[in-house]
């Protein structure tokens, strides 16, 4: 709120920069940052838009494109493929357009990562290994690190879990020695969801629990945190834990700021409350899941969606009714997710 005072008073105040020791475009930063950070990814994302055209950003390739990295990441925590694609495309145009500019192989393994989790996974492998090339030019070890954890949940998703275990292993590895704890938090998370799709499922929730803690003890728990929490639930409810499967879905479910975090959070719930015959629970959930869009483009969320439908919709003799929820799903992520695949 006192960026957003700021900015209005701005006009106002003839030499505004000089007395504040930041430029216009750094305010409008700041805000975008802060907006990010309590959720609210729409203005963010205006804010952030609004700082491009500022004159010291707009004459810099590097920041620019930076600044449309971070464009693409809220739209990512909103659920907004489509737009975060195309913001990473326009920093990948700005960098192109100074040759001498570094941090080209961090965005390219930033955006496969996201085209890992919107199930694009033969763009997410593509795209993780022109990281690795870029990388290995810039001399840039911890971009290596992130490219290869792009490259490991892309393999996992294909079924190539071993070969998605060795890349997130070693790019944990690289995280520790010359990434930063950010790093060292998304190749943990990361490989527990490996650990998890593989059946793996108290060797993944140690590993999850593990990075909860230290996600709490570093202040992450708002971020990676609320992700490790979901895959914790699922190996919970896998291990029939189900009072803390419970626990670890309400401890996520209806936060604001990680809408995307809560679709998966409801669901979870939902298929707890499924398996003890909670019917008028989980079709609450499911019902709010729907209306929230499922994931708005992710085909994951939509398909792990259908298939708690159909195991409610079995449970209750409505046989016609979990058919065509599994057909749903299976359309969804056939050919681009085995997991959820063979789930359904």
């Amino acid at each position: 709120e006192y960026l957003q005072r700021v900015l209005e008073l701005w006009a106002l105040v003839p030499d505004a920069a000089d007395l504040t020791g930041r430029s216009r475009g750094d305010v409008l930063v700041g805000a975008a940052q802060n907006l990010g950070g309590a959720g609210d990814f729409d203005r963010a994302v205006a804010y952030a838009t609004a700082a491009l055209a500022e004159p010291e950003i707009a004459g810099d390739p590097e920041r620019g494109a930076q600044l449309w990295q971070r464009i693409a990441r809220y739209h990512l925590q909103e659920g907004n493929g489509p737009p975060a694609f195309a913001a990473y495309e326009a920093a990948a145009k700005l960098l192109d357009s100074a040759p001498a500019a570094r941090g080209r192989s961090r965005l390219a393994a930033d955006h496969a990562l996201a085209l890992a989790l919107w199930d694009r996974n033969g763009e997410a492998v593509t795209q993780a290994e022109r990281a690795v090339c870029l990388a290995a030019d810039e001399g840039d070890l911890a971009a290596r690190g992130l490219a290869l954890n792009a490259s490991g949940v892309a393999r996992t998703a294909v079924g190539r879990i071993e070969d998605g275990e060795r890349d997130l292993r070693e790019a944990l590895d690289l995280a520790r020695a010359h990434g930063s704890i950010e790093d060292i938090a998304r190749a943990t998370m990361n490989l527990g969801y490996t650990l998890l799709s593989s059946g793996r499922d108290e060797e993944a929730l140690a590993l999850i629990e593990t990075a909860i803690a230290d996600n709490e003890a570093l202040g992450f728990d708002l971020r990676r945190g609320v992700l490790n929490r979901i895959n914790a639930g699922e190996a919970l409810f896998a291990l029939g834990r189900w009072d803390e499967a419970i626990a670890q879905a309400e401890a996520v479910r209806n936060r604001i700021e990680f809408r995307f975090a809560g679709r998966r959070a409801s669901i979870t719930r939902a298929r707890v409350a499924t398996a003890r015959g909670e019917d008028d629970l989980a079709a609450s959930l499911l019902s709010w899941v729907e209306a929230d869009g499922q994931g708005q483009g992710q085909p994951h969320i939509g398909a792990d969606w259908r298939l708690v439908v159909a195991e409610s919709a079995a449970w209750a003799g409505r046989y016609d009714e979990g058919r065509a929820a599994t057909a749903a799903g299976l359309e969804l992520v056939v050919g681009n997710d085995v997991w959820y695949a063979a789930r359904l």
